[in-house]
């Protein structure tokens, strides 16, 4: 199973304002520091919670179908694009959307089959069957594009970005062995178990 990006999120969980504002910085000569750490404090929530926060496109990517359901390890997943695979002579084929159907309440969520169809044969070859989904909080209809995204998962990010603005120079030992328990807790909560 891989999971691929299809279309990255166009904006941050977090403006760069809203980490400014968390750090007391007001000049800018900062600013692409911070927005690396944005970035990368961002990437290490999804991948510690199994979440994604800002919209995005992403394709699951297996060898086969599955005897029943296809689980969606990322999410929260907002539709399905599509199912394609490779059929038996390697020739990609589309499942009907008519044929499968979404449990997004789930979570993780779903892709079941219709009680009246079975997923199709599929060529006997790696990377043999792809589902492309949109995956993150829907976007906020206000001025804030990710005011639908958790506030515990902004905390978390916050917390990454000043444990790592804070101790730029040098790390201890101590501080390394307290900041995954700390954001372990935080983030608990948001955490989506396979």
């Amino acid at each position: 199973m891989v999971i691929k990006v299809i279309t990255p999120p166009e904006d941050e969980p977090l403006t760069l304002d809203e980490v400014k504002s968390q750090l007391n910085i007001v000049d800018t000569d900062k600013d692409a520091l911070l927005t690396m750490y944005l970035t990368a404090a961002t990437e290490a929530v999804e991948h510690l919670t199994n979440r994604v926060f800002v919209q995005r496109t992403l394709e699951l990517i297996l060898d086969s179908f599955p005897c029943s359901e296809i689980e969606l390890p990322l999410g929260p997943v907002l539709s399905i694009v599509n199912v394609r695979y490779d059929d038996e002579d390697g020739v990609e084929q589309t499942v009907n959307s008519s044929d499968f159907y979404l449990d997004a309440t789930s979570t993780p969520s779903w892709v079941l089959p219709n009680s009246d169809f079975s997923w199709p044969a599929t060529l006997e070859a790696v990377n043999s069957v792809r589902v492309r989904y949109i995956a993150g909080h829907e976007p906020s209809s206000g001025p804030d594009p990710a005011g639908n995204v958790p506030n515990r998962a902004k905390l978390c990010i916050l917390f990454l970005i000043g444990t790592w603005f804070e101790n730029r120079e040098s790390v201890s030992q101590e501080t390394l062995q307290k900041v995954p328990d700390m954001l372990d807790a935080l983030a608990s909560q948001l955490k989506v178990y396979s």
